[in-house]
């Protein structure tokens, strides 16, 4: 039986751009759940995949890994801290506040 959760990086297939051979690569995420539905010969399941870097290859045989960063992710979990940060300070405010009216 093929697990519920499964994490693996897999390489994407090769583009060649003059002496250079790039080779992407992303990380996949799987959650198969263990029903299935009539009608259905396979079970039900979600992927999601993530870019997480480019193996380029030069003539020569050099090899350089350029990892790819995700700054729209970075961005994300930036305003969410911000979020909770200002979220913590409103409920001290509030707190000092009820204690100084009674």
């Amino acid at each position: 039986m093929a697990p519920i959760l499964s994490f693996e990086t897999q390489a994407g297939e090769s583009i060649h751009h003059g002496n250079v051979t790039l080779v992407p690569f992303a990380r996949v995420w799987r959650i198969l759940l263990p029903f299935q539905f009539p009608g259905f010969n396979s079970g039900f399941g979600l992927a999601w995949s993530k870019p997480v870097s480019v193996l380029a290859v030069m003539e020569d045989g050099q090899e350089q890994v350029i990892p790819v960063r995700d700054v729209t992710r970075q961005a994300q979990v930036g305003l969410l801290g911000a979020c909770i940060g200002m979220m913590m300070f409103m409920l001290v405010i509030a707190g000092l506040r009820s204690k100084r009216t009674h």
